[in-house]
């Protein structure tokens, strides 16, 4: 590449300056790599970090590279292409024109058989999940306080529920013992109880950047942990063996900080419909019992007229009995004492009467004569005195003469 040291350039005319001489001069080299990070858009193009050891490469692979659906992190691959430079931003690229699939990773196979391991020991198991408190209070999170991490997570806290205490515990999250530290803070919020979950955050990286999130001796402590725990790690493509062993996987910091909290707008909202849900089901409650008592009372009330009725009736009859037999004793009494006074009466008038010197006519049969109609010549008739009765016999009949 020759550069004019007479000619100033332009940024632009030198990142164009720099691709042009790259593209000719290197436009077809093999390259040998670990995929350490991937992501595909939806135009097709899939954007890929190789590295090995010491060092790491930026890579885009166009829509027309075939089998482009086999690339996977971890993996160990052969690439060829063409050195370039992204010249709006300067940066150094590789363009991937084919590729071919070597052995798997050291890191990617060692992920995949603690994986497989912590699998068959069912510490992915769903009912070993712990449950999220509905409102919690207080939350630990885990995590650097370098980055946006803890910034991010603390505007949604105190934007959505700020009633929420947070305890942050600073850890490492990338490199060499950064499990160790992340333990330190899991067995830190242990020990206190007190908070209601722990948060163990991280911002995106590459598959080794993430990598102490794929320690065995972290599983088995997040597995231990009398705490719920919420795995925020990476984005939403990236799966580390802490996010299976977790209670709650949350693909970035930010959504778990969403997840957990409920506004206070929210919360008054779900209090105001259960409030309604309750006080509806008490009226609906209520109206049922009034329905149920009203007809116990109904039935009641027929029940003991039932009753009342039958008593009436049955005392009507015994009264009716008693009122009937009463009376015709009443009545037969009274007949007789009537016969018996009235005899009487008449006997002493009659004596009376006699005594006076009057008769009292009546025929064999004892029948009173009171007109000379009720004889006939020859009849029989006897005549009562005061001492005594004579016998005779109508011989002749005489009528008064009416004046």
């Amino acid at each position: 590449m020759n550069i004019d040291n007479s000619i100033t350039y332009s940024v632009s005319q030198l990142n164009n300056l720099a691709k042009s001489f790259l593209e000719q001069k290197y436009s077809s080299i093999l390259v040998k790599g670990e995929i350490s990070s991937l992501k595909k858009y939806p135009s097709g193009f899939v954007y890929i970090t190789i590295k090995d050891k010491n060092s790491e490469i930026n890579c885009v692979v166009y829509p027309n590279v075939s089998n482009i659906s086999n690339l996977e992190v971890g993996y160990d691959f052969t690439f060829i292409g063409q050195l370039s430079i992204y010249a709006p931003k300067g940066r150094f690229q590789f363009i991937i024109k084919s590729f071919k699939r070597n052995d798997i990773g050291n890191l990617w196979e060692n992920y995949v058989l603690l994986k497989n391991k912590l699998e068959k020991e069912g510490l992915f198991n769903s009912h070993l999940k712990k449950k999220m408190p509905t409102f919690p209070l207080d939350i630990g999170i885990i995590s650097s306080l370098e980055g946006a991490v803890i910034h991010d997570m603390k505007n949604i806290f105190e934007r959505r529920s700020p009633h929420i205490t947070l305890q942050i515990y600073s850890s490492k999250v990338q490199g060499n013992r950064a499990d160790l530290d992340i333990i330190g803070g899991i067995n830190f919020f242990n020990e206190k109880s007190n908070v209601d979950l722990i948060i163990l955050a991280r911002g995106g990286g590459s598959f080794e950047d993430l990598n102490c999130f794929n320690s065995e001796n972290l599983a088995r402590n997040i597995a231990l942990s009398e705490i719920p725990i919420v795995t925020a790690i990476g984005h939403e493509t990236d799966f580390t063996i802490a996010d299976f062993v977790s209670d709650l996987r949350a693909s970035t910091p930010s959504v778990a900080a969403e997840i957990i909290t409920q506004s206070t707008n929210d919360i008054l909202i779900s209090l105001n419909e259960l409030s309604e849900r309750i006080l509806g089901s008490i009226n609906e409650r209520i109206e049922s019992l009034s329905y149920q008592i009203q007809n116990m009372k109904n039935n009641l009330k027929f029940d003991n007229l039932l009753v009342i009725l039958d008593k009436i009736l049955d005392n009507k009859k015994y009264l009716d009995h008693i009122m009937n037999y009463n009376l015709k004793n009443k009545l037969s009494f009274l007949e007789n004492e009537i016969s018996s006074n009235k005899k009487r009466i008449i006997n002493n008038d009659l004596n009376n009467i006699l005594k006076k010197g009057f008769a009292l006519v009546s025929n064999p049969d004892g029948d009173i004569i009171s007109s000379i109609n009720n004889v006939k010549i020859r009849d029989q008739i006897l005549i009562k005195l005061n001492d005594g009765k004579i016998g005779a016999k109508i011989i002749e009949k005489k009528y008064k003469k009416i004046k």
